[in-house]
């Protein structure tokens, strides 16, 4: 969500017309709550009414109440969320998907490290490996195809700082060119 417009803050001076990213999550109702209604969790994922420090309201764009045990998404309070890729995260919420982007040039140098070794040992080009991996396409080496590429993934995400979904995953294949 952008700062420079302080969604929750009357405007002043100029404005144009702009979009957003507001970060939601899908809450449980503890109680009958309204469009619009400022809630707190009870818990992970139950939210009730509050008056002081919530996480956000109920969705705003909602036609009637949430009833009790009912799901609907919470519109989280602009500048609280700490980090967003589409995949947010937030203070109050644990969060359920690794971020693996390297967070400091070290993190990323160990990752390359990773995948300039793990790429020896499978006898792949390393940049071909890499744009492989990117693009989705399939990479040729001098040995089998590895078994369990989940620290391959983890690695070329930090390094690249790209997400891959496991459909993007399973497209990368694997053959040796013996």
């Amino acid at each position: 969500m952008s700062n420079d417009l302080k969604i929750g803050h009357l405007i002043t001076g100029d404005a144009q017309r702009d979009a957003i990213h507001v970060a939601v999550i899908p809450l449980m109702a503890g109680e009958t709550l309204l469009p619009g209604t400022a809630v707190a969790l009870k818990g992970q994922d139950t939210a009730l009414r509050t008056r002081g420090e919530g996480v956000g309201i109920v969705d705003p764009f909602l036609d009637g109440a949430v009833e009790e045990g009912q799901r609907f998404w919470c519109f989280l309070y602009p500048g609280t969320v700490t980090g967003m890729r589409h995949h947010w995260s937030h203070p109050a919420f644990e969060d359920t998907e690794p971020a693996p982007a390297a967070k400091t040039p070290v993190d990323r140098k160990k990752s390359e490290e990773w995948l300039r070794e793990f790429s020896d040992q499978y006898c792949v080009n390393f940049r071909e490996m890499i744009d492989a991996g990117v693009s989705g396409d399939s990479v040729h080496g001098g040995a089998s195809s590895p078994y369990d590429l989940t620290e391959f993934w983890y690695h070329l995400e930090v390094y690249t700082g790209k997400r891959f979904d496991q459909v993007h995953r399973e497209a990368m294949v694997w053959s040796c060119s013996c």
